[in-house]
This record gives C-alpha cells, structure tokens and sequence, in this order.
C-alpha cells in the first residue's frame, strides 16, 4: 500500500510541475514573441526530463498512461484536443514499451524510452489533426526526427539532474 501511495503521490507532483512548468514556459514565450515550434521544443524538453524522473521512481507499466490521462483531462479544460491527443499518446506509449522492452528498461535503455513519448505525440497529433496522407511529408519527418532528439536530450538532463541533485536509487534504499 505504501508503494502505491508513494507511486500516486509521485505521479501528483510530476503532473503539477508540469502544468506550472508549461504553462510558464507557454507565457514567457507568448511575451517574448517567441515561434511556436521554440515554445514546442520546451515544452518537449521539460515533459521529457520529468518523465524520465519519473519513470525512474515508478517503473511499471502504466505509470505514462496514468500521468497522460490526468494531464490529459486537466489540459482539456483549454483545449479538448489535447485530451484526446496526451491520452492516446500515452497509452501508445505504454504499449509500444511493453511489446519493445518489456517496461521501461533502466539507464540508457530508459533515456531512449523516455523519447519516444515527444516522438510519438507528434505522430498521433499529426494523425489526428490531420489525414494520414498530410503526415507522410517532409515536415512531419523533421518534427519527429526533432522530437525524438529533444527526447533524448530531455532524458539525458532527467538522468543528470537524477545523479547529481536527486538520487532516486538511493531515496529507494532509505525508504
């Protein structure tokens, strides 16, 4: 019970950092007229850095379907779209790195998992904004190929800010 509660309050925390995060990040870029494909690439980096903090503190299978749902139905409230779109890309996800790895996979392994999400939000956003022909273009091949890399640049800095100020596998042991 104790690990669950951990779990769900872990889940709580990365979902109010990322709204206050996001929606900080959407501001200052609103006010200092920055494109939106620079307040994308934030956005991205950010939600990466944390899914990899934590996914790092809650392994299992799920954990991104349940964070997604829960962004998802709070985001939803400025656009319905996205509830629909962090959803389904989470639950993807999931499945994607059930069937791929087995869970999340630990190290270099997770750094790679954690950019499949930006990459995969990406896709099911193009797929359901649009028609299948419109994503098989060269700017969505850049967009994904962009994702993917600012996943694992986000999933590089989760990993570091994990080793130098967090220590989550040493939380663990104290725990």
């Amino acid at each position: 019970m104790r690990d669950y509660s951990s779990r769900l309050t872990s889940i709580a925390i990365i979902t109010a950092l990322l709204i206050v995060g996001g929606g900080f990040i959407y501001t200052a870029s609103y006010i200092l007229g920055s494109s939106p494909i620079f307040e994308i690439a934030l956005i991205s980096l950010y939600f990466s850095t944390l899914l990899y903090l934590l996914l790092v503190r809650c392994p299992h299978i799920g954990t991104t379907s349940v964070i997604s749902l829960v962004l998802g139905v709070i985001l939803s409230v400025f656009n319905t779209d996205l509830l629909l779109i962090i959803t389904v890309t989470g639950i993807i996800f999931d499945i994607v790195n059930y069937i791929i790895f087995r869970g999340y996979g630990p190290g270099i392994m997770l750094i790679i998992t954690v950019a499949f999400y930006p990459l995969l939000t990406v896709i099911v956003a193009f797929l359901l904004s649009k028609s299948a022909a419109h994503f098989i273009n060269s700017n969505s091949l850049i967009f994904s190929i962009g994702a993917f890399a600012i996943g694992i640049l986000g999933g590089f800095l989760g990993s570091y800010l994990d080793s130098k100020y967090i220590h989550v596998d040493k939380l663990e042991k104290v725990i």
